[in-house]
Order: C-alpha cells, then structure tokens, then sequence
C-alpha cells in the first residue's frame, strides 16, 4: 500500500453520506478518504478540507485549482500522512485484514468515541458510506439539505 489514501472515482455528493449533508460548511462533495476514515471534501467555489468523522468537525484548508493541487500541498504532507493518517498502523491492519477495495475504510470496533482502544487488533474494514453514516449518527447529526 503506497499511499495512505485514495480518491474515489468521481465526486460523490454529501447526500450519499447520509447524515453528513449540510453538517460540513461549505462542503458539497466528497472526492477521496484516508485509509482510516478521514473524508476529503470540496466545495464549488473550488474550497478543499478533510472532514475528521470521529471527532465531527472538519477544516477547510483553503482554495486549490484541482484534487491534486490539494493533494500536493496537503495530503502529502509528511505531518498529515503520520499523525492524521496514521500511515504506520495500515500494514498492521493490511496484514490481519488483507487490502481494502475501493470505497472501503479500516474503523476500530468499538469506535473509540463510545469507548474502544484504537488498537490496529481491534479494526475491521467495511465500506465508507455505512461506515460514515454511522460515526455520524453517533455524535447526533442529522442531515440538513439545502433548500
């Protein structure tokens, strides 16, 4: 696994993501994720962030032309890709629970915020969307359309 993250194959609007429509600023969109969960986000005014699921709240981290403008300037940060990507805990859990495939994140279970350890023996791995709806319905958002 080169990288700690992947892009997903086109913009994927909040919507899908159940209850994180409206709960992200000025974010529409979803256009990749870390390996652990970590959503990457966009706006139509060409605003880029990560949106940080267990934690509930998310950053914009400005204007950017394209994903990998954004990618160069953020995701490949060396802080990011070890302190937020936790880039050291995937062949850990690649070992014990093989690749994911696309559109898959690794989660600890249970989540930390209702109590788990966050230990790389207690991930298992399923698909983001499930996944994101249910970390978010834990921390009690509901989604919130535009008009």
């Amino acid at each position: 696994m080169a990288s700690p993250y992947a892009f997903l194959p086109e913009f994927l609007p909040l919507s899908e993501l159940d209850v994180w429509e409206g709960n992200l600023g000025v974010f529409t969109h979803v256009f990749g994720h870390s390996y652990v969960g970590h959503l990457f986000v966009w706006s139509p005014e060409h605003h880029y962030g990560i949106a940080y699921p267990y934690l509930g709240r998310f950053k914009d981290y400005g204007r950017y032309e394209s994903p990998a403008d954004f990618q160069d300037a953020v995701l490949e940060d060396s802080y990011v890709r070890t302190a937020i990507f936790q880039e050291s805990l995937l062949p850990r859990l690649v070992e014990r629970l093989g690749e994911i495939g696309p559109g898959e994140v690794y989660y600890p279970v249970p989540y930390e915020i209702l109590g788990g350890s966050g230990e790389a023996e207690t991930y298992d791995k399923g698909q983001l969307t499930v996944w994101a709806s249910i970390v978010g319905q834990v921390h009690g958002l509901t989604a919130r359309p535009s008009a």
